[in-house]
């Protein structure tokens, strides 16, 4: 439970994760009030789960109602106000359910998987333990969630770019969807080497790729027998579009192997931090505030003059210490414009 609950955490708020988990353990308590002094009817067998106070008229229910539970209490209380409050507690979960996943989960058949696999509706042929609940929200219901969240962020900042409204640009691209999202398994960042100090395309050799990291260490050697795509004295420039896990304050740390090396870090297309070459000072670090629900445009340029080389960009916070920023939320640059720039046509001509 507490593996999936902390999975849960990084995107729903930490009360809707407590009481979801209490709702797939069994322990949550539901309760609704009725009038009080009123002859509600609960079984022997069932009085541990369900209890009725006179005094308040507060009625209660431990943990999910089974489909066969409402019905033994109903057919035990003739009166409506009762056979109504009993159908509230036995709607308690799948509501809340439903509406904390609302923003996240559209299709009726996707909630109606949650209820039938966490609150054992319909009546399955055998009960299913808490070990196989939280398998099925391991395995299958939070992977569905991470990608439906990709996906809402992708809409936010495409709508971002071509200026249009997230439920139109939705309506849009819907098309297109799933297959942007299946290019974003991809993952890293846009790479172009330059076979000169001035990223400039035009002169010598120019070679593009995706790295996963921003992670080297280019040892004083021939050029050749570097692991590098271009010549001894060159320039690189990564574009990626960060999906940080939470919101909140992030420290990037870029970090080069020596003075005469010197880079650039830009944050959504503004100068953030850099070195000239020279510098004697090799890590720079700056704090910044990013959020969940937006991709972030991160470009890195970095100049090579001779001999060792070598650059890493980290990022840590009050909770994690610095780490390479993983290929996991990084997403290449080439997919996402690329994609925005065919929105933009489409909207247009759509006008």
């Amino acid at each position: 439970s507490e593996i999936v609950a902390g999975k849960l955490s990084m995107t729903f708020q930490p009360e809707v994760v407590s009481r979801f988990i209490e709702i797939v353990e069994g322990t949550a308590i539901f309760t609704v009030q009725i009038d009080s002094n009123l002859g509600v009817v609960i079984p022997d067998d069932l009085e541990s789960k369900y209890s009725y106070v006179v005094g308040s008229g507060w009625l209660s229910c431990i943990g999910n109602m089974p489909e066969n539970d409402l019905q033994v209490l109903k057919d035990n209380n003739g009166d409506g106000q009762i056979e109504d409050a009993f159908q509230d507690l036995f709607n308690a979960p799948v509501e809340f359910i439903s509406n904390a996943l609302k923003d996240v989960f559209n299709l009726p058949n996707e909630l109606g998987q949650l209820n039938e696999k966490l609150l054992d509706r319909p009546v399955p042929d055998q009960t299913i333990s808490l070990e196989t609940k939280l398998d099925y929200i391991y395995q299958s219901f939070l992977p569905m969630l991470k990608e439906r969240l990709k996906q809402d962020v992708v809409v936010t900042h495409i709508a971002g770019l071509i200026e249009l409204g997230e439920v139109s640009t939705r309506l849009l691209i819907a098309k297109d969807l799933a297959s942007l999202t299946t290019e974003l398994s991809t993952q890293g960042f846009s790479a172009t080497y330059f076979s000169n100090m001035s990223f400039n395309e035009d002169v010598g050799e120019t070679v593009p790729r995706t790295d996963s990291v921003i992670d080297f260490a280019w040892i004083k050697a021939p050029p050749e027998k570097r692991n590098l795509p271009v010549s001894d004295s060159f320039s690189v420039r990564w574009e990626s579009y960060i999906a940080v896990p939470t919101n909140g304050d992030y420290t990037l740390i870029v970090a080069v192997d020596g003075e005469d090396e010197s880079f650039k870090l830009f944050l959504d297309g503004e100068p953030i931090l850099g070195k000239e070459p020279g510098d004697e000072k090799t890590s720079f670090e700056i704090l910044i505030t990013l959020e969940a629900a937006k991709f972030h445009r991160i470009v890195l340029e970095y100049v090579e003059v001779s001999g060792s080389a070598g650059i890493k960009l980290r990022w840590k916070t009050a909770t994690f210490a610095p780490e390479i920023i993983p290929s996991t939320v990084a997403y290449p640059a080439q997919f996402m414009d690329g994609f925005a720039q065919l929105a933009k046509i489409s909207h247009r001509a759509a006008k």
